[in-house]
């Protein structure tokens, strides 16, 4: 009995020197470890929205003439708030009012695609290529992610059907390729969507784009830049998510275009749209060690030409005939 209690007593003084410390200190560091973490999460949060919301300028002096290209530059207003948008339209070749709309995404515009994609996009039919809001020669107002270009991919529909297009289809990279999916998704007079490196939602493509970049808690970091990016916007982003609003876009077709080395905005997006979209009308192709839009040297269509060119024309042939 004795011996025991000895043992009682002593089990308890080794407790009492493990626990003192953390009764003495514990608050403190945790409130310490929570104040850190606050001032992170508000760091990124507003640094992280100012750079989204504000995006720097950026010069890209590629131009049609380089090419001997055929185009109008032209300029019509964004749907809902009118914002100034800027493009260049390209003819239908065959004159058969096809219209392919090329929607770029974060930091990029009409130029930057120019030779990537609107050359031979534009070589079968017509096409109008366009700077998102805040981008290029388009008017200043916040970048959204998607949410908000999808007004300017309405405006560009709206005045090619005002200049007699009735064959239209988006082609969206990145975060362009959200906003058309989401236009496409709730605009009748859309027949097909492509879409290259597309977010399923902001707080995907955020979370994607701070893992790739290794901040720590990506997935806070981008709920705390989605709650300050509400501020420049007036609105909480996410209303315009490709995940959420792809179901709507059905029977038209959907072609979702991927690198799985994409380390922007990870592969997992396309498939988490795939898996919200009719599979009956929704084809994916991902490219093996592909990158991002932004890595160009490393994007799907540079490291797989033929077959990237193949597979968009080949479903705009059909989608647009």
């Amino acid at each position: 009995m004795l011996k025991a209690e000895l043992e009682r007593r002593k089990g308890a003084r080794v407790r009492e020197r493990i626990l003192a410390p953390l009764r003495r200190y514990g608050p403190p560091a945790i409130g310490a470890i929570a104040l850190a973490l606050a001032l992170y999460l508000g760091v990124v949060g507003v640094s992280g929205a100012q750079r989204i919301a504000h995006p720097k300028p950026f010069s890209f002096p590629d131009r049609p003439e380089n090419y001997g290209m055929t185009y109008e530059a032209v300029r019509f207003p964004a749907a809902v708030d009118n914002v100034p948008i800027a493009g260049w339209l390209f003819p239908d070749p065959a004159g058969k009012g096809r219209l392919v709309i090329v929607v770029p995404g974060y930091r990029s515009h009409k130029a930057h695609l120019l030779r990537e994609y609107t050359y031979w996009l534009a070589q079968a039919s017509g096409v109008l290529a366009i700077d998102t809001r805040g981008n290029g020669e388009s008017g200043r107002a916040p970048f959204s992610f998607g949410d908000d270009e999808r007004r300017d991919v309405a405006g560009a529909v709206a005045f090619a059907r005002q200049k007699g297009y009735r064959r239209i289809a988006l082609f969206g990279t990145s975060a362009g390729g959200a906003a058309a999916i989401a236009e496409g998704a709730h605009d009748p007079a859309v027949q097909a969507v492509v879409s290259d490196g597309a977010p399923a939602s902001v707080r995907s493509g955020l979370t994607g784009y701070l893992r790739g970049r290794g901040y720590p808690l990506p997935g806070l970091g981008a709920l705390a830049i989605m709650g300050a990016l509400g501020f420049h916007l007036g609105h909480l982003p996410g209303q315009g998510d490709a995940a959420r609003n792809v179901a709507a876009l059905s029977p038209r077709p959907l072609l979702l275009i991927h690198g799985t080395r994409d380390h922007v905005i990870p592969v997992s997006n396309s498939e988490e749209i795939a898996q919200a979209a009719d599979p009956r009308h929704t084809a994916v192709l991902t490219f093996k060690e592909a990158d991002h839009m932004s890595e160009m040297d490393r994007s799907p269509h540079r490291l797989y030409r033929a077959a990237y060119e193949g597979a968009v024309l080949e479903l705009l042939r059909r989608a647009l005939r």
